[in-house]
């Protein structure tokens, strides 16, 4: 994965798989990425006409400052790329209420 200032980059080298884009998923749930390609291949000392198909899956955690609304992803000669542009994180403080079911500090033992 690469990064700069404004985005992350991640490439994914498909050089030495026969994949097309019909092959590939991009799937997210929240900020995992995984991506799933099938394989094609013979089994080696079988019949060349039978072919192995295997599926492939590969899962990253983006970052937690990744804008996962604004994600591409596009296809270049031998790769699969993943564009995240990067949004500000803002820290919040979360106030600090009473809970209902308090304990009576002036209740007396009996």
């Amino acid at each position: 994965m690469r990064e700069d200032a404004g985005a992350y980059e991640l490439t994914l080298d498909l050089s030495s798989l026969s994949v097309t884009e019909a092959d590939l998923t991009v799937e997210m749930l929240g900020p995992e990425l995984t991506i799933g390609f099938c394989v094609l291949g013979v089994v080696p000392g079988e019949d060349a006409r039978l072919q192995r198909r295997e599926l492939v899956e590969e899962s990253f955690r983006l970052p937690d400052d990744a804008n996962l609304d604004a994600l591409r992803a596009h296809l270049e000669p031998q790769s699969l790329v993943i564009d995240a542009p990067r949004r500000r994180l803002e820290r919040r403080v979360l106030p600090i209420g009473r809970s209902r079911f308090a304990i009576n500090p002036e209740a007396e033992a009996v």
